[in-house]
């Protein structure tokens, strides 16, 4: 007798590595495949919804600044309720997403209480605005806003040339609190 295998058992043995080294290549496979699963249904889940989120509350606040200029420039009231209802609908979409702009390490909060002070400042101004105030009449408390407990508004007028380039007071107003949801 030899004292090696027979060729039949070596290639048996071979066949038999290949099924293993098969079966490992399969788990690992099935392992990764899960756990790319689980990843890619994380990002799904929690970072798609946060990037619309994003995008939607930035797009709605720029549009915020821009209504009370409008409303202010035309001194309409009607333009007034609409920036009211607009702010309003912001306020309202921000709460709703406050739960996961604080899980997600945001802290919505501060950001609601921001944009609150914001709002009142510019539904104020333009109010008075709209209601034909004079505007070295029309301050603000904007103690939030800057170091100056009043800040007298009669460059108010340049709200209503704001169609001719110049920056406006709610802009400038508009911009001191970034909109960061990261």
């Amino acid at each position: 007798m030899r004292r090696g295998l027979r060729f039949r058992h070596r290639i048996a043995i071979l066949v038999a590595l290949a099924a293993i080294a098969l079966v490992i290549v399969t788990v690992v496979t099935l392992v990764l495949g899960g756990e790319s699963e689980r990843q890619l249904t994380g990002i799904e889940t929690r970072y798609v919804p946060l990037i619309e989120l994003d995008r939607d509350l930035k797009a709605a606040f720029a549009a915020i600044p821009r209504a009370f200029e409008d409303a202010a420039a035309a001194g309409d009231e009607a333009r007034l309720a609409q920036a009211i209802a607009a702010s309003e609908q912001f306020t309202q979409r921000l709460a709703a997403a406050a739960p996961a702009i604080t899980a997600n390490g945001g802290d919505a909060p501060r950001l609601q209480g921001e944009f609150r002070t914001y709002y009142q400042v510019a539904r104020d101004v333009t109010t008075a605005l709209v209601s034909s105030t004079p505007a070295d009449r029309i301050t603000a408390n904007s103690s939030d806003v800057s170091d100056e407990p009043h800040v007298p508004l009669a460059r108010i007028s340049a709200i209503r040339a704001s169609a001719a380039g110049g920056k406006s007071l709610l802009t400038d107003l508009a911009y001191p609190f970034p909109l960061a949801v990261d």
